[in-house]
């Protein structure tokens, strides 16, 4: 603690996320902190080059899909169990799968396959066709794409204890999503995501399940849980303002 402080009394200002931080930073002796919007909603949207956006939608055929965005080890197992029981109601279901880390592509399809799943690789160039089960996006910047064209987006490492990924990125682009149990690392935007009903939360893979068996064919549904989700990411988006008046403010008496 009295490291801390001394680190702290080198600042002007501090510019916390939410008031548990704030109180938490004071706790540390500084007396001159503020709560500001989190600087994430002030970034712009992912890319979707027009090209790549057009092909994907070729692609998918029209057929009923689902996005499990930025997965872990343990959530493809999840995965594949979910999309076995959406094929018994839809049979022309496709799930897709981001991994975080695109070099585990390779082990993905295999686990997959050995568990009876007919698998499409992206980065070995392997078209969807339909007897695909599961297209595996194990590519680079492409996340953009994905959330333009497939707009029911479940979260990545919130159904293993991994912490979660930004929901804001999905949202920016209009995506309904959905989020397990372990998104820690983003508990103010979480709270912001929930308190405006953009988001829904899943407890578990089998209550995910129940979630997608009613959303895949619900288009209507999932645009309004993205359109909500999108238009409080774009109310926030003036985090970037009020970082600057406060900063403005300082230097100004300097």
């Amino acid at each position: 603690k009295g490291f801390l402080k001394t680190l702290l009394s080198t600042f002007d200002t501090c510019l916390a996320q939410n008031d548990a931080e704030k109180k938490r930073l004071e706790a540390f002796g500084h007396e001159n902190v503020h709560i500001t919007s989190n600087l994430k909603y002030a970034s712009k949207p992912l890319p979707t080059p027009a090209d790549k956006v057009a092909e994907l939608k070729t692609a998918l055929g029209g057929r009923p899909c689902w996005q499990f965005a930025s997965t872990h080890p343990g959530e493809e197992e999840q995965a594949a169990r979910v999309h076995k029981a959406l094929k018994m109601e839809n049979p022309d279901a496709l799930t897709i799968i981001v991994p975080r880390h695109p070099e585990r592509g390779d082990e993905i399809k295999k686990m997959l396959e050995e568990d009876g799943l007919q698998v499409t690789q992206r980065s070995k160039g392997e078209e969807i066709t339909s007897d695909t089960d599961i297209y595996v996006a194990d590519t680079l910047g492409e996340l953009g794409v994905f959330f333009e064209v497939v707009k029911l987006v479940v979260m990545g490492g919130s159904f293993v204890p991994h912490g979660g990924h930004n929901p804001i990125e999905p949202a920016q682009l209009g995506c309904g999503i959905i989020y397990g149990p372990h998104m820690f690392n983003f508990k103010t935007i979480c709270y912001d995501f929930e308190s405006h009903g953009a988001c829904m939360i899943a407890k578990d893979s089998q209550d995910l399940t129940g979630m997608l068996k009613r959303l895949i064919s619900a288009s209507g549904e999932v645009q309004n849980l993205g359109q909500v989700a999108k238009t409080m990411t774009e109310d926030k988006a003036t985090a970037r303002q009020e970082v600057w008046a406060h900063i403005h403010a300082m230097v100004a008496n300097l």
